[in-house]
């Protein structure tokens, strides 16, 4: 399995609970992901909440890593948790992002994913390097 963190690693090795406002998970919260044929990755979502804990970090255009550690658990939102998470790479704003289990959502989450992606590229000037954009 595959682990994807949107933002950096939390220091002391353990994420935030509902934002911040009831404490810390006892590790790194990650999305599981498998690996797609055209070099992205799908996140599949297993549970209601994780369709809003990925709404919420796509909103707020945090970096992607993927990340490698131990699973210890599960967090409040059903996600895999992770001591020694160490980051692997940062995936590339060119990685095509995909979902898989969010039911009813998957609309409007991919809508965010287009949306975040397009925002990425735009920052690291891929149409550039790939002689699709002005400049």
């Amino acid at each position: 399995m595959i682990f994807l963190r949107f933002g950096d690693l939390p220091q002391g090795g353990r994420s935030a609970v509902l934002w911040g406002t009831v404490g810390r998970e006892d590790g790194v919260s990650a999305f599981e992901a498998q690996a797609t044929t055209w070099g992205g990755y799908e996140i599949r979502l297993g549970h209601l909440f994780q369709v809003n804990d990925l709404a919420r970090v796509l909103k707020e255009r945090r970096p992607l890593y993927r990340i490698e550690g131990t699973v210890i658990g599960r967090g409040l939102s059903g996600e895999p948790l992770l001591a020694d998470a160490r980051v692997v790479e940062a995936v590339g704003p060119e990685a095509e992002i995909t979902v898989e289990g969010a039911g009813i959502c998957s609309v409007y989450l991919r809508a965010l994913i287009a949306r975040w992606s397009e925002q990425r590229r735009r920052s690291a000037g891929v149409g550039e390097l790939l002689g699709t954009g002005g400049g």
